[in-house]
């Protein structure tokens, strides 16, 4: 094998042809298909990976899935961590920020994305990524008739709509790049009522069969281009044992990762619900004449009379002792033990979800020391990584896709940065006001973000310290008389 330049592009000849490989030059596809490293395939005549059977929850059943997703205690932990990334202030920065004319084109972008209506919601539905492993939004680009920003006419998104994770499904590469279909690793599809696959047909839209319904193919460009899609962790799966996952590799969330620990959580809380109610109340001992079956009846139905207590007969046979009726004391270990169970269950679940447990309580570690602070810390890096993550989404699938078509012949990238403040911004402001002392040059705009504050545009009003006078000096350098 040779490599020959053609141009700026090597290309792998074949020695016995002289001739390019077949499919090297599509550098758009990996060299080895993900799915070729498997022991089997899953979905290999669809080439679509499986939505359903990837995910444990809905794999286990979709009522599971579903009372996961009602469940107060795992929803307020997500919202938790939703609300950490999309409340938080951003902004539209360019790539060199010296430059006025990509600071101009930055600022007007901003504008126009503050045009969207309910953008917190916009980025909240992205967000639910975290929650199923990919999540999607469709929005409406268009452009208003005598509607201006800035003095300049724009697109923008006017309306928007949430995409369940579960509609999401993934194309795979099953050869080195020559699929009959052209699917490329990656492309996404959205699930469609098979009714109306027609209509979307007739659109331009291509349909393809997939392991639940029939899936819209968002091909690259105007169908790709409607959709913003997160996908939250990736993970290879072991080829060998569980090839269902095999979509894994392309978004899984926090209902994967926790429902055989949930499911045990509820089997536990179930277990002592019935315990309660057959003995919450109380337990009284009946005795009864056993020569005659239907006194068991008897007594059963005279104590469920007086008394909405838990009955448990007892048999009395001619010539024993006679026994009186007596409330029985049932022990309630079991049942405690099991909340015991079900409480760290919950705190492994919600360090898992949102970086620390009991919002960061004072507890004591095993070795007597609080671990406040670690919490803290591991929180702020889980928000971090969700900050991040939709930052990027929004940089490449709205705000690329906006600036293409509002500012086509621009040869650089905006990009969408939010304001996370940092957990220990009191002691950076601290440090630099030392570092201040010490006439250290540090840079204002660090200074500000640690305090969570921007900087001032020309012709805003500001408030700072009045600036000391400086003394007029003659030509001598000394004050006039």
């Amino acid at each position: 094998m040779v490599v020959e330049l053609n141009g700026s592009r090597p290309r792998l000849i074949d020695p016995n042809t002289g001739q390019p490989f077949e499919g090297y030059n599509d550098r758009s596809r990996f060299a080895v298909a993900p799915i070729l490293s498997y022991a089997s395939i899953v979905n290999q005549s669809l080439q679509v990976y499986s939505a359903v059977r990837r995910d444990d929850a809905m794999r286990f059943g979709r009522k599971e899935a579903l009372a996961m997703e009602r469940d107060c205690f795992i929803q307020s932990l997500m919202e938790e961590r939703y609300e950490s990334t999309f409340l938080l202030e951003y902004d539209i920065v360019p790539e060199d920020a010296k430059d006025p004319v990509q600071l101009a084109d930055a600022e007007w972008h901003k504008k126009i994305i503050e045009r969207t209506p309910f953008f917190q919601r916009y980025r909240r539905n992205l967000l639910q990524g975290i929650w199923f492993g990919r999540s999607g939004v469709q929005h409406l680009i268009g452009r208003k008739p005598n509607e201006m920003i800035m003095g300049r006419p724009c697109w923008r998104i006017h309306d928007h709509s949430p995409v369940r994770g579960d509609k999401i499904e993934f194309a795979f590469q099953l050869d080195d790049g020559i699929a009959e279909e052209g699917l490329r690793e990656g492309d996404p599809l959205i699930l469609i009522n098979p009714a109306h696959t027609e209509k979307i047909e007739r659109q331009g839209g291509k349909i393809l069969r997939s392991d639940q319904y029939p899936s819209l193919w968002l091909t690259p460009g105007y169908w790709r281009e409607r959709f913003a899609i997160l996908k939250h962790l990736t993970k290879d799966y072991d080829p060998f044992e569980d090839p269902q996952k095999q979509g894994c590799i392309h978004g899984y969330g926090v209902r994967d990762q926790i429902f055989y620990m949930d499911w045990l959580r509820k089997e536990w809380m179930a277990n002592v619900a019935d315990f309660i109610a057959m003995v919450g109340k109380g337990a009284v001992m009946v005795p009864y004449d056993a020569s005659n079956p239907a006194n068991a009846d008897a007594a059963l139905q005279a104590y469920k009379e007086q008394s909405q207590n838990t009955v448990i007969l007892w048999p009395v046979w001619p010539g024993q002792e006679k026994v009186m009726p007596m409330p029985l004391n049932i022990p309630m270990t079991g049942s405690e033990t099991l909340l015991k169970l079900m409480d760290h269950m919950e705190g492994i679940i919600e360090r898992y979800i949102v970086g620390q447990g009991a919002s960061a309580s004072s507890e004591t570690s095993g070795m007597g020391t609080h671990n406040t602070g670690f919490q803290e810390s591991t929180k702020y890096m889980r928000i971090k990584g969700d900050v991040n993550n939709l930052d990027e989404v929004l940089t490449d699938e709205l705000l690329g896709v906006l600036h293409r078509w509002n500012s086509p012949q621009a040869r650089y990238k905006l990009f969408f940065k939010s304001r996370l403040e940092k957990p220990n911004a009191s002691e950076m402001l601290q440090a630099a006001g030392e570092l201040y002392q010490m006439n250290v040059p540090i840079k204002a705009d660090e200074v500000r973000g640690y305090a969570g504050y921007t900087k001032p545009e020309e012709g805003e009003e500001v408030v700072q310290q009045p600036q000391p006078m400086v003394p007029v000096m003659d030509v001598h350098g000394r004050p006039p008389v």
